[in-house]
């Protein structure tokens, strides 16, 4: 978070409701930490949200201990972007290698269709 151009917030959901309803929550949440964290902490040019999704592991728990990872509060900073990098797909990747124990073929990955960041 050294100097960012842009941040990014992240939204998921647990996996209690079903699919659509859930995918929403996600995007709803990805909008309140964008409005209320983000904005209000760092000032860049772009504040993009990504809507992770409905978390959708086989052994899901829907106990407050089990859903602890299923909601998690994540804010991405980005300094720099090279030119011909898809911005979606180099996220993706990195938040797979980086944020412990957050695998992101455990959510269904956007609005209702797919993976997708919005501005």
């Amino acid at each position: 978070m050294d100097n960012p151009n842009r941040i990014i917030a992240l939204g998921t959901a647990s996996c209690e409701g079903t699919g659509t309803e859930e995918e929403l929550r996600a995007l709803n949440r990805a909008k309140t930490i964008q409005a209320k964290i983000v904005k209000q902490l760092f000032q860049v040019k772009e504040y993009p949200i990504l809507n992770l999704g409905q978390f959708k592991r086989d052994n899901c728990q829907r106990d407050a201990q089990g859903n602890s990872l299923q909601r998690r509060l994540t804010i991405v900073g980005m300094r720099r972007e090279s030119a011909g990098i898809e911005v979606k797909e180099a996220l993706y990747q990195r938040l797979g290698k980086t944020i412990k124990d957050l695998n992101l073929n455990d959510y269904s990955q956007g609005t209702v269709d797919k993976f997708e960041l919005k501005q």
